[in-house]
């Protein structure tokens, strides 16, 4: 409790002393002067009701001011505690803690397009850069050699970096496929009219004086290099000597894709370079021989398996005088049956 509060409540306490004293000896005084005359006795209460005015004047004075400094005091000690700040002070309402982007930021618009999952394959032959020297086939010698015009002349091509089965060569048998590598070529030759297009690689000619070449066919459907067909269809294998090797990766994929597929001689032949084995011929029937007859002095002993008379007796016989063919003649073979001296008589 302050000073003030102390004051206001010693003041209530010292009236409310005030005015019961008061009251006592009023009612003290009005006992002892009952007796008195009236006059007296109006003196008295006329005294003491002033006195008693008196102390109620003073009292409502008093009152007057304690109640509005009590008031007063109250009510500054209510605002100042109003006024007060709560032991636990609120939290700021703002914060130094950086808000978080609430969207996710925009990709940039000029993103590259991905390429397509699926690429594109290739055609299935290369187109040249330059389809090179314009020729007309004249003849299919077989399925690696062409013969060509060029310009007026006419030229033996050597397909280059292939190999088909040989069905031409005197030193070499006949090849399994290699009638169908020709029959391959040709048809490719036909669809193209006998147009084609020469490629050189590096090298001129071969020691066979034969152009080396790719050759490039003009079909309805675009331009297809011949070389690369004949592998692709197993009618061909790789055959590349440097320098001139420039499709030979391409040709490579091609043979390997041929032959796991076993496309063509792959299949049909199990291998490159298997000879034709050429059917056994069926031997003529051989004439019975007749019977020899009994040797003695009307046989000649240059014709020891049949009987034949000697030339002193009959003269000079020829095959078609007699019935015997292939016998055995020994010199000196009067009748000259065995003419070409290899010691048969008669052979046709």
């Amino acid at each position: 409790m302050n000073c003030a509060n102390t004051r206001t409540v010693s003041l209530i306490i010292a009236a409310l002393l005030l005015l019961s004293g008061c009251s006592s000896n009023a009612t003290d005084t009005d006992a002892a002067d009952a007796e008195p005359t009236s006059t007296t006795a109006t003196v008295a209460e006329s005294s003491t009701s002033s006195n008693a005015t008196a102390t109620a004047s003073g009292l409502s004075a008093v009152r007057a001011q304690t109640i509005p400094m009590a008031t007063a005091t109250a009510v500054a000690q209510a605002t100042a505690t109003r006024a007060q700040p709560t032991s636990t002070s609120a939290p700021p309402t703002a914060t130094n803690t950086p808000v978080p982007p609430t969207a996710t930021a925009v990709p940039p618009t000029e993103t590259p397009v991905p390429p397509s999952p699926t690429p594109v394959p290739p055609t299935a032959t290369p187109r040249p850069v330059n389809p090179g020297e314009e020729a007309q086939v004249v003849r299919v010698i077989d399925g690696d050699t062409v013969d060509v015009f060029v310009g007026g002349t006419q030229y033996r091509i050597r397909i280059i970096g292939v190999d088909t089965p040989e069905t031409k060569d005197p030193n070499s048998p006949v090849m399994c496929y290699g009638a169908e590598a020709t029959a391959f070529t040709q048809d490719m030759v036909n669809r193209a009219n006998g147009r084609v297009f020469l490629e050189k690689d590096v090298s001129e000619t071969d020691r066979y004086d034969r152009l080396l070449r790719y050759v490039w066919l003009a079909h309805p459907d675009g331009n297809r290099m011949l070389n690369y067909e004949l592998v692709a269809h197993g009618y061909a294998q790789v055959s590349t000597y440097p320098p001139d090797v420039k499709y030979t990766d391409l040709f490579l994929d091609a043979q390997s894709t041929a032959r796991n597929e076993n496309r063509g001689l792959w299949g049909a032949c199990g291998g490159f370079g298997i000879p034709v084995t050429p059917p056994t011929p069926t031997p003529a029937p051989v004439a019975p021989q007749p019977t020899a007859p009994p040797s003695g002095g009307n046989c000649d002993p240059s014709y020891p398996g049949v009987c034949i008379p000697p030339y002193s007796q009959v003269g000079d016989l020829d095959c078609g005088d007699i019935p015997f063919r292939r016998f055995t003649v020994v010199p000196p073979d009067p009748h000259r049956f065995d003419g070409d001296g290899d010691g048969v008589g008669c052979e046709s």
